[in-house]
């Protein structure tokens, strides 16, 4: 050990270190300590009163400061490790940092997709609903006037037929003018009280004939026929009992 005091016996040719350590000179005296040869007497009382707690001072003192130089060391070298374990530790919250913001970031657009998808979909639906209640309207508002034309039509039909009737009633009650009497028939009368039957059904004809049977004159020439004998015919032949006030009789 460098610095470090030395004991050394001589061997022949040879010399032998017998205390070299701290510990060598702790425990090295101590083989003497009860010995009668005044020699190792001498000896012991040199190691242990006179060299020894020199030598065991300055022992101490180098083994004090190669302590002190260790913890430096192990100081400096626990910095370093330290501060690799800082620098990777520092890398370590960087990367969770960089990585919780991408994925907040990843939330953040998923949201504002979401939302937006959620937005476009509310349109739609209101959109479809506008266009439903548009139809429902237009459909309500094409019945109304439906139902208004078709209420129109029916009166204006309904005050024709009046109209019609009206006029044949009045027509049964007054008449029908004939320009040219048939020769043979006497012409004394006035052409308005003169009127023709000639039923097509049971063909009886004539001038002013009163038989006791319900006439009709037709629309376009203006004979007159037998209402019993058309209505006969007419269920003969399938049709529907007609409505003499109502229609507007023509002959065949």
């Amino acid at each position: 050990m460098g610095g470090c005091k030395c004991i050394a016996f001589s061997q022949g040719a040879a010399d032998k270190q017998v205390c070299v350590t701290l510990y060598d000179w702790r425990t090295f005296p101590e083989q003497f300590a009860k010995s009668r040869d005044p020699d190792e007497k001498a000896l012991y009382t040199l190691l242990t009163k006179q060299v020894g707690p020199t030598i065991i001072a300055v022992l101490v003192e180098k083994l004090q400061e190669i302590a002190r130089q260790e913890a430096v060391l192990n100081r400096k070298r626990s910095s370093r490790i330290a501060t690799i374990q800082l620098s990777k530790e520092e890398a370590l919250r960087a990367e969770t940092a960089q990585r919780e913001m991408e994925e907040r970031m990843e939330r953040t657009r998923y949201e504002e997709t979401r939302h937006e998808r959620e937005a476009a979909e509310h349109a739609r639906r209101e959109q479809e609903r506008d266009s439903r209640l548009r139809e429902r309207e237009e459909r309500a508002l094409a019945r109304e006037e439906a139902i208004m034309a078709k209420a129109k039509e029916e009166s204006e039909k309904a005050e024709q037929a009046e109209k019609d009737r009206q006029h044949r009633a009045k027509r049964r009650e007054e008449g029908f003018t004939v320009v040219t009497p048939t020769p043979g028939e006497g012409g004394n009368g006035s052409q308005a009280d003169r009127w023709e039957l000639n039923c097509e059904v049971c063909k009886k004809t004539g001038w002013n004939v009163d038989d006791d049977e319900d006439v009709v004159a037709c629309e376009d020439c203006g004979r007159w026929q037998h209402m019993k004998c058309h209505d006969l015919q007419d269920m003969r032949e399938g049709r529907r009992r007609r409505s003499w006030d109502k229609v507007d009789f023509r002959v065949s």
